[in-house]
């Protein structure tokens, strides 16, 4: 099972480690701890069990059905072409996803929870990427923004092997906001939108983010735009 922790680790670049664990690489359990970026401290998340998919084999790769709490999370298959994962239902709440972002967004204090289910996503080694995610945000909210509950929002993503598009939209709430951009696969993904509400309460948004955001020609609406 060590080996288990010794990958998770390496893939998600120190980000997640793998304590507690019981079995064997091919049948076991274990405890998901992530690395607080805050606190540089690990933080255990929830617990997990895996089992073999021998049916991976014929591929010439390994493959293991995770489980949380007998909930089906996801088919990973490790193969010497990269990494597949098909059915992912990912839950938790948005602080854990949105912390780890190495910049002021990562610390922004975000709250709500976020949802992330694909039906198929492939990454080479060398992190190019094809499949499909859809990632839904409900109750979103930020300490910088009074904590205030903006509302909930969909982001939907598409990976082509050279880079990843995605495209973002408000489902409900009182801030709205949507847009779209590209990332390479490197570096900060480049993106532009429109966030648009109250204006007494998003007046703020230049001081909170002005490397990001400025007021738009057309009144209550702040274009967004990372280059």
């Amino acid at each position: 099972a060590s080996l288990i922790d010794s990958a998770l680790n390496r893939y998600s670049d120190n980000k997640l480690r793998l304590a507690e664990t019981q079995g064997s690489v091919w049948r076991g359990s274990g405890l998901v701890m992530v690395l607080d970026p805050v606190s540089d401290r690990w933080q255990p998340r929830t617990k997990i069990d895996w089992n073999a998919d021998w049916g991976a084999l014929l591929r010439f790769g390994v493959a293991w059905q995770l489980m949380v709490q007998d909930t089906p999370l996801a088919r990973v298959e490790l193969a010497t072409s990269g990494v597949r994962i098909d059915e992912l239902h990912l839950r938790g709440p948005a602080r854990l996803f949105l912390q780890q972002m190495q910049n002021v967004i990562g610390r922004a204090g975000w709250r709500g929870d976020i949802a992330i289910d694909s039906a198929h996503w492939q990454c080479t080694w060398q992190y190019q990427c094809q499949g499909g995610a859809d990632l839904r945000w409900f109750g979103a909210a930020s300490d910088l923004l009074e904590g205030r509950v903006l509302g909930d929002y969909q982001v939907l993503f598409l990976g082509n092997g050279e880079h990843i598009d995605f495209q973002w939209d408000t489902l409900q709430g009182s801030v709205r906001t949507k847009g779209d951009g590209r990332w390479q696969g490197q570096g900060t993904p480049r993106l532009s939108g429109t966030i648009s509400g109250d204006v007494m309460f998003l007046q703020s948004l230049p001081s909170v983010a002005s490397r990001w955001v400025r007021v738009g020609s057309e009144p209550g609406v702040w274009l967004i735009s990372i280059q």
